[in-house]
């Protein structure tokens, strides 16, 4: 996993600086199964390790040591938004197999058990609709149904 890590952080790094979503976008489809394959999902690798200590002093390696933070600091540099979306791929598959993700889909979970909880309350489902259309700032038009929400459907949904 180990060289995994290296070669996709290299190669990404190259990617963005040529601005190629295509080499970036193969380079992490070949290099994912090893991920999985190899890594033992009670451990996790220090991104620091990756890298043999007299190369570290190069300014071509990621200076920050969380892996995840050196792939976000590589979106925010992205000229193009595949180049965006495959670098995102990574940093899913990085929580994914760090053991982060599940943590946040058990908190996911619960919030969305404790809606549920109080879905029968037609005062909370209007209340819910209007807190939903303020959140994302949208307008009438593009506001989830109304409808839907006094009716029950958006539950089901």
């Amino acid at each position: 996993a180990g060289q995994a890590f290296a070669v996709l952080s290299f190669g990404l790094q190259a990617s963005v600086e040529a601005n190629n979503a295509i080499s970036a976008e193969s380079l992490l489809l070949a290099v994912a199964p090893f991920f999985s394959a190899s890594l033992d999902r009670s451990t996790r690798l220090d991104f620091r390790q990756v890298f043999h200590d007299d190369a570290a002093e190069s300014t071509d390696l990621p200076s920050n040591p969380d892996f995840a933070a050196f792939l976000r600091g590589l979106a925010q540099r992205s000229l193009s938004s595949r180049l965006t979306i495959v670098i995102g791929a990574a940093i899913l598959l990085d929580e994914l197999l760090s053991g982060r993700m599940l943590r946040h889909i058990k908190e996911a979970c619960k919030e969305i058990e404790v809606w549920l909880a109080s879905s029968d309350s037609l005062t909370f489902r209007l209340i819910s609709w209007r807190q939903l259309c303020q959140q994302r700032q949208l307008s009438r038009q593009e506001s989830p149904s109304l409808y839907a929400f006094l009716t029950r459907q958006a539950i089901n949904n």
